[in-house]
């Protein structure tokens, strides 16, 4: 490896003072995360992607409750509810009714609303971290979500899912916050990083959960194990 790229990386790591590991010889490892999880559960993408409306308000919906029951869900929503100013409009109790199998039904029905509100107000869905965080409902994770899946940008959303996995492969330190996670895999993934969120999450949920199945996994090899 030329002694000019060493470098260049050693200072990029001074530079952004960065709290996770700087993987040296590693590097090119977990970039071929995202490529392996591909090729393992498919180039599927999730709901909505393209419509920053639909996203944004699965993304409220989404919270403690499954993905087989937060879209069907989504779908009798946006069904009745197709922009967001229909759904500003919307009585409270016709939203909960639609809402009633989801988790937290009663706060997210108030929140779709309260949200939709805003964004009929504005005229469009905001396309900065900054303004999407004055949403009612929206945190850190649903703005990326947002961000990466309404609008194509390129930010990484961290979840439990994404938290957990990424300090068990050792991209990350086990106190990690957030914001680093973020970045690590910012650093090692091209202009796809924002798909990582995708695939982490659906290798959480069928592998890599509380009790990791490491032999079924096809990151096993290359897994710091970190944790575990």
């Amino acid at each position: 490896m030329p002694s000019f790229f060493l470098f260049n990386k050693r200072i990029l790591c001074d530079i952004l003072k960065m709290n996770f590991v700087c993987m040296g010889g590693n590097m090119g490892n977990y970039a071929e995360v995202l490529n392996r999880l591909k090729q393992s559960f498919g180039a599927t993408f999730p709901f909505y992607e393209g419509n920053p409306y639909r996203v944004l308000i699965s993304c409220i919906l989404s919270a403690r409750s499954r993905d087989e029951r937060t879209y069907p869900t989504a779908d009798r929503l946006f069904e009745k509810y197709p922009q967001p100013c229909h759904l500003a409009e919307a009585k409270l109790e016709d939203v909960q009714n639609i809402l009633r199998h989801l988790g937290l039904w009663r706060e997210k029905s108030k929140r779709v609303i309260d949200a939709a509100k805003v964004i009929c107000e504005l005229g469009y869905v905001p396309d900065t971290f900054e303004e999407l965080t004055k949403i009612p409902g929206i945190g850190r994770k649903c703005a990326h979500i947002v961000l990466a899946y309404g609008f194509g940008k390129r930010v990484v959303a961290v979840d439990t899912h994404v938290r957990r996995i990424s300090k068990r492969l050792g991209i990350v330190p086990l106190d990690a916050k957030d914001e680093d996670i973020e970045q690590a895999w910012l650093s090692v993934l091209g202009d796809d990083a924002k798909d990582i969120n995708h695939y982490l999450v659906a290798l959480g949920r069928k592998l890599c959960g509380r009790t990791p199945k490491c032999s079924e996994c096809p990151l096993n090899d290359i897994c710091k194990k970190q944790g575990v």
